[in-house]
Order: C-alpha cells, then structure tokens, then sequence
C-alpha cells in the first residue's frame, strides 16, 4: 500500500500550494448560475435540480476538497467492519460511509454495463444518448438484480445513480470527479441523463475547485477503487443470490 502512496502525497503538495488561490478565485464570486442550455432535452423540473445541485456542490467543496487532502489511503476504509456496504445508505451517513456507497453503486454499475452493455451510459453509446426519452430508465436493470441476487428496489435506485455518476465522468473526460460527488449522489435521483448531460457541461463553470481537485485525486480514486474491489470479496453475492451485500 505504501509503494502506492508517494504519487498522491507529492500531488497533494502542489495541491495544497494552490488551494487559496483556487478558494479566492471560486469561492468568492457572486455570478449568476445560466440556466441550462435550450438544446437540451431537459425534463419537467431538470433545471431547478440541476441549479439546486450546483449551488449545494458550490457550498461544500471546500470541506469535500479537505476531505481528500487530510486522508490517507488507509483511512478511507476505518470506522467500519469489514463487511462491505449494502446497496443503500444508512440514516445520516458520514463522509467515509458516503464514499464507501458512490463506490459501491459505480462498482455494481460496471458489472451491469458488462452484462448489458447497450445500456451503458458513457458519452460513445451514441444509441442510447440519441433517445429523445429517459433512456436507461429501467432497461435490464431488474434482470441484473435476480442475475446476482441483490434486492430490486435498492438496485434500481443504485444503477440508476451509478450510470448517472459514469454519464458524468465520461462528458467530463474525468473519472477523479466521482468520488467527490458523495455529498449530491441522492440529488442526481431527480435528473434524467440528459439532464445529467446538462449538469456536466455547467460543472466545469461554476464548480473549478472539484474539477481540478477530480485531476488530482484521479490516481488515488484508482487505486482506491482497486483496494475496495478486493475488500469487497468478502460479501461478493453468490451466483444463486444467497447474499444481498456488495
């Protein structure tokens, strides 16, 4: 683990040198959030929630950015068993039991792009981001969860969040931003991909601060993607579907 660790502490260096600079610069403005793009099929309400999600991520990413910068590797994973998360968040959740679930939920969203790969929500599926619709809606999500055991409710609310997390990342070209979007994972319920396609485009205006720390976090996110892959054996559901946890 700590061979793994000098290419983060040396970025978070020249992060830290940066951090005021990048806080004056973002923090204290008082521009106007632009309403979305007219070209955008955006659904009934999509504008409202985008704007709400940007002015919530605007308000916590200085604490999110410290969050990535006082941790070590290691310390993403204490305060809990070794159990891995379920599918769902529990009351009141911490940051580490947020991280842990956005991992979780982009994890098992790979695993269904993989069964099912039309319904992957990467900016190069072009058939399915030509849908005028909501596509991925529901999909093959319910046959993933009887495939692999895991309850149906909870798995549509974490494949749908997941593939919403993955459109990000993709329209963004920045896998670092997805664990830094723990705080607004439940807000993204509200948005279709298309919004979600609209929120990508407005992320880089007014939210600086998490694009540049997604740069700089991008190599420890691999790595700690990695790490809970293989913590995650522990609970991984059976093929008969005894197991519920992931």
């Amino acid at each position: 683990m700590e061979d793994h660790e000098a290419p983060w502490h040396h970025c978070i260096g020249k992060w830290g040198s940066n951090l005021s600079y990048w806080f004056e610069m973002t923090t204290n403005t008082t521009d106007h959030i632009p309403g979305p793009s007219p070209r955008a099929p955006l659904s009934h309400g999509g504008e409202t929630q985008i704007t709400l999600i940007i002015a919530r991520l605007r308000q916590e990413q200085e604490p999110i950015v410290r969050f990535w910068q006082g941790r070590r590797l290691e310390d993403l994973f204490s305060g809990n068993s070794a159990a891995p998360r379920p599918l769902t968040l529990g009351r009141r959740p911490g940051k580490i039991a947020r991280l842990h679930y956005i991992t979780n939920i982009y994890l098992k969203t790979l695993q269904f792009f993989q069964d099912y790969p039309s319904f992957d929500t990467r900016k190069e599926n072009t058939a399915l981001w030509e849908n005028p619709a909501n596509p991925g809606k529901k999909g093959r999500k319910g046959d993933f969860a009887a495939k692999h055991g895991y309850p149906l409710a909870d798995t549509l609310v974490a494949l749908g969040r997941g593939g919403k997390l993955k459109a990000l990342e993709s329209h963004l070209d920045e896998p670092g931003i997805v664990p830094l979007l723990f705080g607004v994972v439940q807000m993204l319920d509200r948005l279709t991909l298309h919004d979600t396609k609209e929120l990508a485009r407005l992320l880089p205006i007014h939210c600086p601060i998490l694009l540049a720390t997604g740069c700089l976090v991008r190599k420890k996110w691999t790595l700690y993607l990695e790490c809970y892959s293989q913590w995650a054996l522990v609970e991984t559901p059976s093929s008969q579907g005894h197991n519920t946890q992931i």
